[in-house]
């Protein structure tokens, strides 16, 4: 398959993955807040943001494997890949073992480090100790995850992932409506549906690997070695992000209460599956530009970081900057009446604070993934660390000092975002060889310019039409949809790519006719 094709692929099978874990979690957090009330919900979203703290610890080695495997089948060099796997495999269990272990001491003192009423104490104990066991089991696993990625079958990996949300979603439904409902019951269903996801991407694997070997004689120090030092600046990237996105909840409950951790859990949701539709299409990129490397052809990764950027501010500006104004309205939708109309305006106001952040993040996201393909990945660790640590650091300080409230405590967290991506920004460009001017004027402020005008449409159609039903926030967004798909149409997308894009549906079109 060309190597253009299987982009395209791996982009659309993520989309589609995405939106499905969308669409599910938006269905499941509404429900489950609904059916087990807020400050259990609270609890719910401070035992699984410790899963980033206990996982990330094998992040870094997880894509440390996926670039050296993608350039190891590259070159046919099949010694490596066995190497690299097998040593990968060990070093998981042993990043499995201190998860483990830190999500048995947090178990612990888990009501000394957060505000939970006592009555739920020891569902939050018994909870933590259950995602002990869960990294136990399938963070060694990962390891498969990995190799997929390295094949560039995202595809495979999607299709494990769509089955596993769907069988979580029956799973949440019938045990909650037939049996009980509550933290532990929530926990074990994730955990059971996790290793069934991980089981399906072990049999693709096996399917798909030519020459894999397992087995204790391929694990190598100096394998061990090179995936220490590589994986260990992307921990620094993934501590960073942890401290940045999962921190966030527990200083917000150790400052404010766990009411504020499950309202800023609900917005911050929103604005995670806004980045994780961006990241679809960009997240298959180290792959290639590890391959594009290994083959020497650096002007491919240039003009790749070029397209993968625009396409994924199209995306950006469709889900961080057209619904700003649409967001008070869909959380009263989700939630009910289980929040008051004031608290609801407040974390839709920080939501909003949100999305613009993450659309700033956006810019730089193709980048950094190409950057972490070729190896360039130390200055993007330092500058990550300190903008997590330092909005961190600000967001502890106004609450602490200044009586903050959530909105202001999400406007630090956006300030230092904003900053150190602007610096990823520039860095990558610099190091991948792309013009300044050219990358900024097509690939960031042409779909900023579509999102910006459905943005508008919706302030104005906001002051005639009431969009409190669901009939009528669903027919909003559709056209408000169509607007800036028509926005980018014109817009964003040059007539070389308008005429590329009528000639492929054209063709499609005639192939459908024949069938």
């Amino acid at each position: 398959m060309r190597q253009r094709t299987r982009i395209i692929l791996n982009v659309l099978s993520n989309y589609g993955a995405f939106l499905i874990y969308g669409i599910v979690n938006v269905i499941v957090v509404g429900y489950v807040v609904r059916r087990i009330g807020t400050d259990a919900f609270g609890v719910v979203a401070l035992v699984m943001s410790l899963i980033i703290i206990t996982e990330f610890v094998g992040r870094g080695i997880c894509q440390a494997v996926t670039k050296h495997v993608a350039a190891g089948m590259s070159k046919g060099d099949f010694d490596s890949v066995n190497r690299f796997v097998n040593t990968s495999l060990v070093w998981l269990g042993f990043c499995g073992l201190l998860g483990a272990a830190m999500c048995a001491g947090l178990a612990m003192c888990i009501d000394t480090i957060a505000r939970i009423p006592n009555a739920l104490i020891p569902e939050a104990r018994l909870a933590m100790w259950l995602m002990g066991l869960r990294v136990l089991l399938c963070f060694p696993l990962n390891a498969f995850q990995s190799i997929l990625w390295a094949h560039q079958r995202y595809d495979l990996g999607n299709i494990a992932k769509s089955v596993t949300l769907i069988l979580r979603l029956v799973l949440v439904f019938v045990y909650f409506e037939f049996v009980s409902a509550g933290v532990v019951e929530l926990i074990v269903i994730t955990i059971i549906t996790l290793l069934i996801e991980r089981l399906l991407w072990i049999f693709f694997c096996l399917r798909i690997t030519k020459n894999l070997k397992l087995g204790y004689s391929f694990v190598s120090m100096s394998t061990g070695a090179v995936l220490s030092s590589f994986g260990g600046l992307l921990l620094i990237i993934h501590a960073a992000n942890m401290v940045g996105y999962e921190a966030v909840k527990w200083v917000v409950g150790y400052e404010l209460s766990v009411t504020d951790v499950g309202g800023y859990s609900l917005v911050a949701t929103l604005a995670a599956f806004a980045a994780t539709m961006i990241r679809s299409s960009a997240t298959v990129l180290m792959p290639v530009a590890s391959k594009y490397n290994a083959l020497e052809q650096h002007e491919a990764n240039a003009q790749l970081a070029l397209l993968s950027t625009k396409y994924a501010m199209i995306v950006a500006g469709g889900l961080c900057v057209m619904p700003l104004f649409l967001l008070e309205t869909f959380l009263t939708l989700w939630v009910g009446d289980t929040y008051s109309t004031a608290y609801i305006a407040q974390i839709a106001l920080a939501g909003s604070i949100l999305l613009v952040g993450q659309w700033f993040i956006a810019t730089s996201t193709s980048v950094l993934q190409m950057l972490t393909g070729i190896g360039k990945v130390k200055f993007p660790a330092m500058v990550t660390g300190g903008w997590a640590v330092g909005g961190l650091g600000c967001l502890w300080a106004y609450l602490r000092w200044f009586d903050g409230s959530l909105v202001g405590g999400v406007m630090c967290i956006c300030l230092a975002r904003l900053i150190g991506s602007v610096v990823h920004l520039f860095y990558g460009m610099r190091i991948l060889g792309v013009e300044h001017g050219i990358f900024i004027e097509q690939a960031i402020l042409r779909p900023a310019y579509g999102g910006i005008i459905a943005c508008l449409s919706v302030w104005a159609y906001r002051q005639w039409v009431n969009v409190h039903s669901i009939p009528e926030f669903l027919l909003a967004c559709v056209i408000f949809g169509s607007v800036y798909l028509f926005a980018t149409w014109f817009i964003v997308l040059s007539s070389v790519e308008r005429s590329e894009i009528v000639e492929k549906l054209t063709l499609i079109m005639g192939k459908i006719r024949t069938v």
